[in-house]
């Protein structure tokens, strides 16, 4: 969950896809330890013009986790269990089609 919420974070700045290509660049085994605080901070630190005191605030203080549990909560409605899982809906929620 964490990796999510710092994605959030970048998106803040409109830094997301620069932050998404970092991430799937240094991705390790999901049990490693790749994604803790720490690395989620230094891999943020590359990206150029990224404010890093508003990404350590964001991160540090949660922001989105209740935004990502919801996510996680809805995906899982529907038996997703495994990435890549995606939902596509409209814009109001509605006719979800599922892409596995």
């Amino acid at each position: 969950m964490r990796p999510a919420i710092a994605a959030q974070c970048t998106n803040d700045q409109g830094k997301f896809w620069e932050y998404h290509k970092i991430l799937y660049t240094n991705q390790k085994p999901i049990d490693s330890g790749w994604v803790s605080k720490d690395n989620l901070k230094k891999f943020a630190s590359k990206i150029t013009g990224l404010n890093m005191s508003n990404f350590n605030s964001c991160l540090d203080s949660e922001k989105y986790k209740s935004l990502v549990e919801k996510d996680l909560a809805f995906g899982s409605s529907f038996g997703f269990q495994d990435t890549p899982s995606f939902i596509i809906v409209n814009n109001d929620g509605s006719k979800p089609e599922i892409l596995r």
